[in-house]
């Protein structure tokens, strides 16, 4: 597991009241599996308004396009219930193919945007596009 860039992206992109938890869930190897999938279920809510982008029910290509400007060297890092993947840089192709469509719950954090793919219910899991929001 990469630290530094979970840390980054729950204190980029996750409600400060959310924070500590997550963190406290994500580092923990008993906790980190139900941790995924708590935030992935409620992410919504979890996630600053302010740096959700996009959201539904978005294809792979339009999530690559989007994704790939944000994506230093075409790589992104993925926290996921799919364990094959979960703590791993990817490339963002390799990435997608492994976590969209499959049922886990998954994040893929890239420099400055991150993607998250939401709890199935029924039909295509919804997914999440967050973008770093600079100030000025």
């Amino acid at each position: 597991m990469n630290r530094e860039t979970e840390e980054r992206f729950v204190r980029t992109f996750i409600i400060r009241q959310q924070r500590e938890r997550l963190l406290l869930e994500l580092g923990s190897p008993t906790r980190r599996q139900n941790g995924i999938n708590r935030f992935c279920h409620d992410a919504t809510a979890l996630v600053i308004p302010q740096t959700l982008a996009c959201r539904g029910k978005l294809k792979r290509e339009e999530i690559k396009l989007f994704l790939l400007p944000h994506a230093e060297r075409g790589m992104c890092y993925a926290i996921s219930s799919n364990e094959a993947v979960d703590g791993h840089f990817l490339s963002l192709s390799q990435a997608l193919d492994s976590v969209l469509c499959f049922g886990f719950p998954s994040i893929l954090v890239c420099a400055h945007a991150a993607l998250v793919e939401c709890e199935q219910e029924q039909g295509p899991a919804e997914k999440l596009i967050l973008v770093e929001r600079y100030k000025k």
